[in-house]
């Protein structure tokens, strides 16, 4: 399992079928840094494995989750960081998109920068 993951979320994968678990981490993880509870049902699993078909690997479900939950934390946004929203067909632009974090130290350091 990845150290990533909370005791807690691996004891939700291991509920469900070995051979699933790699469809099971990306919501755990989820559910880990939301503390909310999304289920491990087909409607949220098939986006998953559309995006591993599609050569994502696990840790880039995590990036984007941390990308997501940064940038909209506490906003009008936060409703939208559920599987649906993260793991459909934006989650290449989620994935390349630069974080919030490093968005404000870029333009801190710009500011910084500044000949007057």
């Amino acid at each position: 399992f990845p150290d990533y993951l909370s005791e807690k979320a691996v004891d939700q994968i291991k509920k469900g079928n070995p051979k699933n678990y790699k469809l099971r981490f990306p919501i755990a993880y989820l559910n880990q840094v939301t503390e909310k509870n999304f289920q491990f049902v087909e409607k949220n699993t098939k986006l998953i494995n559309s995006r591993l078909l599609e050569d994502y690997k696990l840790e880039d479900f995590k990036t984007v989750v941390d990308i997501k939950f940064d940038e909209w934390k506490g906003t009008e946004m936060a409703k939208y960081i559920r599987p649906e929203t993260l793991f459909g067909t934006k989650f290449d632009g989620y994935l390349n998109q630069i974080p919030v974090n490093q968005t404000n130290k870029n333009f801190v350091d710009d500011e910084l920068d500044l000949p007057f």
